[in-house]
């Protein structure tokens, strides 16, 4: 938040893609051990593993990095995070240090990169759609206790359309009438899809999978979203750069491990209450 700020007094167009990326990867690696990666600078370079770990899963492995990162957290003695967690049941159940290795490159990789991108995918939709970001907006600026610098998870429980912009960002269109229009009007009371959950007990909405075999992070990587949409939200308006327009935003997309779009994202962000992205 501070580079964004940064970046609004002086009027600069913001890589949002890379910002969402600096994000995702610092949520992981604070939960992971207890520190922001991008304050000791190491976040570039692991994000660059990540990505080349994404592109070419079979050919590079996140574990060249983390031996490193395992020694030295199991030296320190600050709080508690899941390397102390895996640690301290290493004997009881046999954990060897690839089993370590192999939980933090899952985490790292399908946490940090899925959440980035529908962080940048809700983005680039909320900037072709500006009236359904003034509605977001409003809602994110009502429910959020005045004089609070920040919205809080607490905060998250009462902001409905909140959550209905994420799932219209989750969906899968051949499932779904009116596919290619962003409508998270949808997801709310009254709408075609208000009953429809993320849990996968609807098979034409399934982003985390359903049974047994559903994705255990689902809520980690939802609060992950909601967060930091809602304080993009409530800390910022959001222009285009000069000479753009909101038809100019190119949503093609490029496949990989995860589908995601293929140019970046740049935004100018501003005072709440200035010009926005009418």
């Amino acid at each position: 938040m501070a580079k964004l700020k940064e970046a609004m007094a002086a009027g600069m167009a913001v890589d949002m893609s890379d910002a969402t990326d600096t994000f995702t990867n610092d949520i992981v690696c604070c939960v992971v051990s207890g520190k922001f990666f991008s304050q000791d600078g190491r976040n570039k370079t692991l994000w660059e593993q990540i990505e080349t770990n994404s592109t070419l899963y079979a050919g590079f492995s996140l574990e060249i990095f983390f031996p490193g990162l395992v020694n030295s957290l199991a030296e320190q003695e600050e709080g508690t995070d899941f390397v102390d967690v895996m640690l301290s049941v290493q004997q009881e159940y046999s954990i060897t240090r690839d089993h370590i290795k192999a939980v933090l490159m899952d985490m790292f990789d399908a946490d940090t990169v899925t959440s980035s991108l529908v962080l940048d995918l809700a983005m680039a939709e909320l900037m072709r759609h500006p009236h359904i970001m003034t509605k977001l907006q409003a809602e994110v600026r009502n429910k959020t206790p005045n004089g609070q610098e920040m919205v809080k998870e607490e905060d998250l429980a009462s902001m409905a359309y909140l959550r209905a912009v994420v799932k219209e960002t989750l969906r899968h269109p051949e499932s779904w009438e009116k596919a290619e229009e962003f409508m998270p009007d949808r997801f709310m009371d009254g709408g075609s899809a208000a009953t429809i959950h993320l849990k996968g007990n609807d098979f034409q909405f399934i982003p985390f999978g359903a049974g047994r075999r559903m994705c255990p992070g689902i809520n980690f990587g939802l609060v992950t979203v909601e967060i930091m949409l809602a304080n993009l939200m409530y800390c910022f308006d959001w222009g285009l750069p000069a000479g753009m327009d909101k038809e100019d935003i190119d949503m093609t997309e490029v496949f990989g491990l995860t589908v995601h779009r293929k140019e970046k994202l740049m935004l100018v962000p501003k005072l709440p209450g200035s010009a926005c992205c009418a």
